[in-house]
């Protein structure tokens, strides 16, 4: 048997082993007979891009603002609900994404908040939850670091602990907001290996609450309450 052995050792995105195989198959289209071996390889594995599944844990800081100003509140058949203002707060959160070519990905983010709240003078806490569907679409994807833009919806929820009262009976209890939103961001994945990055971003969601839930009143809101704010998220992801 004849033997022919081709390494490729700078071919980070693959073309050049494959334009190997062509010249191989050009040059002896009889290859009966030949033991063939074509390698690649490369020092470079950051220009190697992912593609496929990546999940990752994110710590997320979160602002509320808009109607939520700790001055106005809403008024039902039965219940009272506060608008408080609320502060920026910490949280953790997951994501889950897919990445259907090397620089466009679909992602799937869950982050929850804990923010301290001011209402007249008062105190108290705020739980904030947003489950985000993003298109994230990356640049210089060749490189380690990558900048991207995404764009996508969120839905809302904010609890205001002990925020809603009985107007008849007096009884206390949580007031919940809930609502979808437009999400606007960028940041930056610096990739370690392609199968670890850590990640930077900044989103701005546009946020309209139609829906409140008080101690017994639930429903539409007659007029959408405006909870836009600014979302700052740290974040490491293994890519599989």
């Amino acid at each position: 048997d004849k033997t022919l052995r081709l390494w490729s050792a700078g071919c980070a995105s693959g073309e050049e082993v494959y334009s190997l195989a062509m010249l191989v198959d050009m040059l002896l289209p009889e290859r009966s007979g030949w033991d063939i071996l074509i390698l690649g390889t490369d020092i470079n594995s950051e220009a190697l891009a992912k593609q496929g599944f990546y999940l990752g844990v994110g710590i997320p800081y979160n602002t509320i603002g808009g109607d939520f100003d700790g001055k106005s509140s809403l008024i039902g058949a039965n219940d009272l609900i506060i608008l408080p203002e609320i502060d920026g707060g910490l949280g953790l959160g997951i994501l889950l994404g897919y990445g259907f070519t090397k620089d466009t990905a679909l992602e799937l983010s869950y982050f929850g908040t804990s923010h301290n709240a001011k209402f007249l003078g008062g105190s108290g806490d705020v739980d904030y939850n947003v489950l985000n569907l993003d298109l994230k679409f990356s640049f210089l994807t060749e490189q380690p670091t990558q900048p991207y833009l995404l764009f996508g919806l969120g839905f809302n929820q904010i609890a205001v602990k002990d925020g809603s009262v009985n107007l008849f009976t007096g009884r206390v209890g949580d007031g919940t907001f809930t609502g979808v939103g437009f999400n606007l961001g960028a940041g930056v994945d610096h990739y370690f290996t392609p199968n670890i990055s850590l990640g930077a971003g900044l989103i701005y969601r546009i946020v309209r609450y139609d829906e409140a839930e008080g101690v017994t009143d639930s429903g539409s809101i007659d007029s959408k309450l405006n909870g836009d704010g600014f979302g700052l998220v740290l974040s490491t992801a293994y890519h599989f």
